[in-house]
């Protein structure tokens, strides 16, 4: 955000202008940003104003509307800084630090996180506006807060206990997880027909599972025991053999795992995926519940 100019003299050509609020988190020792969308139609969008046909505009005039504007649609009258301005072709993007904690409860509107708008273009199937996309593709130095950002993904719960899992997070995994007693999460469409959460995962050093010949084998007790069980689906078991790592070696040197949509040797997709994996409750926080 330090590229922001805080004051703007020249407005030809300006012809609208966005609303665009935002809001730093921490968490643990992380830290990541959230943009506050509005829903208009069927799309997320920044606020939009008409400014064409303003006459004499200059920068109080448009703290003065934008900021009212802002105030106005997320309830609030404090904890809105303004923070400078972006000119990006005929439009006038202004931008508010927010610092209201229950923001997220005005009806409406939408904290997003960067992952969503760039890489997701929605949040839990609301379609984030092309135009919003867009800018940040052409301005992301400009914008960004720090240079690394997290990323969005889901879990699945059980609704009789959706206010414990908010207060005291999801639970680990169960102990025959084919990366070992973890967090494991997924993506929008593995989760949208159930009761979820939506997470924020902070990676770190990612393994991305490939399923390629120099791969390890899994050599533990778990996969031996799957692997000579009749009961179990032993063809399945013997051609995930370099994926699965029951006893989570893995986490002896890396945050996180990966599993895409990965090809078993016999041209199977491998189930449930994408499927990602951290290793703490540290690298999750949870931002929304969805019953």
């Amino acid at each position: 955000m330090e590229n922001l100019k805080y004051n703007i003299y020249d407005f030809d050509g300006i012809k609208k202008m966005f609303v665009c609020g935002y809001k730093v988190e921490n968490h643990e020792d992380q830290t990541f940003v959230s943009y506050l969308l509005f829903q208009k139609e069927e799309h997320l969008n920044f606020y939009e104003i008409d400014i064409s046909d303003y006459c004499e505009l200059n920068i109080k005039k448009i703290y003065a509307l934008s900021r009212n504007i802002l105030c106005k649609n997320i309830n609030t009258i404090s904890h809105v800084n303004y923070e400078g301005c972006l000119t990006d072709g005929d439009s006038l993007y202004v931008f508010y630090k927010l610092h209201d904690e229950y923001i997220t409860e005005v009806t409406g509107t939408c904290l997003v996180l960067l992952d969503e708008i760039i890489n997701r273009k929605h949040v839990c199937g609301s379609v984030i506006n092309s135009s919003v996309v867009d800018f940040f593709l052409r301005n992301i130095k400009n914008v960004l807060y720090t240079n690394d950002y997290p990323i969005v993904a889901y879990k699945q719960i059980d609704p009789l206990i959706a206010d414990y899992t908010c207060n005291l997070g999801v639970s680990l995994s169960e102990i025959d997880a084919i990366q070992g007693q973890f967090y494991y999460f997924t993506t929008y469409d593995n989760v949208q027909s159930s009761s979820f959460v939506r997470v924020v995962l902070f990676m770190g050093k990612q393994l991305t599972k490939q399923n390629i010949l120099s791969d390890k084998t899994d050599g533990s007790y778990m996969k031996r025991e799957k692997l000579s069980d009749r009961t179990n689906d032993t063809k399945y078991e013997s051609l995930t053999n370099r994926i699965t790592d029951y006893d989570g070696i893995w986490s002896e040197h890396y945050d996180s795992v990966y599993l895409g949509y990965i090809k078993l040797d016999n041209g199977q997709i491998l189930k449930d995926t994408p499927c990602i994996v951290v290793k703490s409750f540290t690298q999750y926080k949870i931002l929304s519940l969805h019953l």
